[in-house]
């Protein structure tokens, strides 16, 4: 038995993230019905709930695209959008370098207390917290990055949903990271 040649099937990513979603949703109804304590049970619910959400949006964009995927390369180039990917890997050097330059001073200021210089803004406890921000948000630029590059390969996508809201991301990620 062959397949008529426009007839649609769903792709590795979109039947695997469905399948483990439905999975979730199953274990976590399991979780959420044998659970000891109401908090428990409400988060296990919650999971249960979005797992399912994402199983029929899967779906709902599985039923919505044509039968012919796009094409994954034009001219030898990859067909979607790098300009987030560009963006955060530029973002993920400078939260990084920033970050770990940042934990390297304060290490040796904890080893060498003389690199302190008795200025009250290089001690330790003050530069901290730029040390985890820096780190923090090189942690999640190098994520969503990867997750931005990945998604439209898994689902086959020349793009990603709105460019618009990944920029809202990136800007509200970086003053996060700033401001913390």
């Amino acid at each position: 038995m062959s397949q008529a040649p426009n007839s649609k099937t769903m792709t590795i990513g979109e039947s695997g993230l469905s399948l483990v979603f439905a999975v979730t949703a199953f274990l976590c109804t399991i979780g959420a019905a044998k659970a000891l304590d109401a908090p428990f049970a409400f988060h296990a619910s919650l999971f249960a709930a979005a797992s399912l959400a994402s199983v029929f949006v899967i779906l709902n964009r599985y039923y919505d695209r044509p039968a012919e995927l796009p094409p994954q390369e034009i001219n030898g180039r990859p067909n979607y959008n790098m300009g987030p990917v560009k963006f955060s890997s530029v973002m993920a050097m400078f939260w990084g370098i920033a970050g770990f330059t940042v934990g390297l001073i304060i290490a040796s200021q904890l080893a060498w207390p003389a690199l302190n210089f008795d200025l009250p803004w290089t001690t330790f406890g003050r530069l901290r917290p730029l040390h985890t921000s820096g780190a923090l948000g090189w942690v999640g630029f190098v994520s969503f990055g990867a997750l931005y590059c990945l998604v439209p390969w898994a689902w086959n996508r020349k793009e990603l949903y709105s460019l618009k809201l990944v920029n809202w991301h990136f800007w509200i990620a970086t003053l996060g990271s700033s401001f913390t």
